[in-house]
């Protein structure tokens, strides 16, 4: 089922709600914006929103303890980050086919 990971226009604090497949509402936050191309791109910087997910449906809540997502308003979502309960912590850059 589609939900929304960041909204471009957001602004710190915003929140998005949607809900999972069992019925339990979930909530993203938006933590950061950026106003200057700070954030890593392949071979240059680029503006992020970061958003924040601290809530998951009966099969994640025992393994993942947050979600961080990073979007730019060209190239969509560019990072996602896990970190579980245990402390290990799974990292991964996304970058688009057409960059490739």
């Amino acid at each position: 089922k589609p939900f929304t990971i960041v909204k471009y226009d957001a602004k710190v604090g915003d929140n998005y709600l949607f809900k999972a497949s069992n019925g339990k509402t979930l909530t993203r936050t938006v933590t950061e914006r950026a106003d200057e191309n700070d954030w890593p791109f392949t071979m240059f910087y680029i503006k992020t929103i970061k958003v924040e997910q601290n809530e998951f449906n009966d099969i994640w809540e025992s393994v993942i303890e947050k979600l961080v997502f990073r979007a730019n308003h060209k190239y969509g979502l560019v990072y996602i980050e896990a970190i579980l309960k245990n402390g290990k912590v799974i990292k991964s850059d996304i970058i688009p086919w057409h960059m490739i």
